[in-house]
């Protein structure tokens, strides 16, 4: 039994499981390992047989699902993560491929409010989809969008009740949501000493929401520094 606080690892690979990995409600972390730009290269793959994660009843904000492609998931309700009354952080994750009658990626169920923060939620859906090929929120839940793309779903993007951010993107086309550079801190169209000076503030470690971090490494230092001054200007696009 994995204890409150406990970390459970997925090794980087395809993992194929024959029923939904259930998160208890006690705080856990479900993590998984990324590629050297941060990208999750952990996969649970439910093969058409489950729900690929299922969270319980009564988890907080503790619980966190991070560094994960979750895939393959086929139910009634949620396909890739079904949360019901629960409020979960899922953060860096890739949710794709999945299929269920509500919620083909995410089911909400009532009471839920999960933050979802720099996720990718794409290509979820099909013809047996009534409504949420993306999210299903039911009118009782408030999932929050953080620098997270809901793309590409089927019949659509969300359905129900949620609140987002101006970094955030919903769209039927994957292509509308291509960021124009993620330095651009404050969202004005262009990477200058504003966002230089929103960075400093932000140095050192980081977890949650961390804009600046733009590798991805938990960690504001030099590295991110670079990547920021390769970004120096217009914002290709803007």
């Amino acid at each position: 039994m994995v204890p409150t606080g406990g970390v459970v690892r997925i090794n980087a690979g395809r993992h194929e499981v024959d029923a939904a990995i259930e998160i208890p409600s006690r705080p856990i972390t479900l993590a998984g390992v990324v590629d050297g730009d941060g990208i999750p290269i952990s996969t649970v793959d439910a093969e058409q047989s489950s729900s690929t994660v299922v969270v319980a009843s009564g988890a907080t904000g503790g619980t966190v699902i991070r560094d994960l492609r979750i895939t393959g998931g086929d139910a009634v309700l949620g396909g890739g993560l079904r949360i019901n009354n629960a409020s979960p952080n899922v953060t860096n994750c890739v949710i794709e491929f999945n299929l269920a009658t509500l919620g083909a990626g995410v089911y909400c169920g009532s009471a839920s409010e999960p933050t979802f923060t720099r996720c990718r939620i794409e290509g979820n859906g099909g013809t047996g989809t009534d409504v949420g090929g993306g999210i299903y929120a039911s009118p009782t839940a408030l999932p929050e969008l953080i620098e997270t793309t809901v793309c590409g779903n089927v019949p659509n993007q969300i359905f129900g009740p949620f609140t987002t951010d101006s970094a955030s993107c919903e769209d039927s086309l994957c292509d509308n949501c291509l960021s124009a550079c993620d330095a651009d801190l404050n969202g004005d169209g262009k990477v200058d000493g504003a966002d230089l000076g929103l960075f400093l503030i932000e140095w050192g470690p980081c977890s949650g929401f961390c804009p600046a971090d733009l590798n991805r490494d938990t960690e504001v230092n030099g590295a991110d520094l670079g990547l920021l001054l390769l970004e120096i200007g217009p914002c290709e696009g803007d």
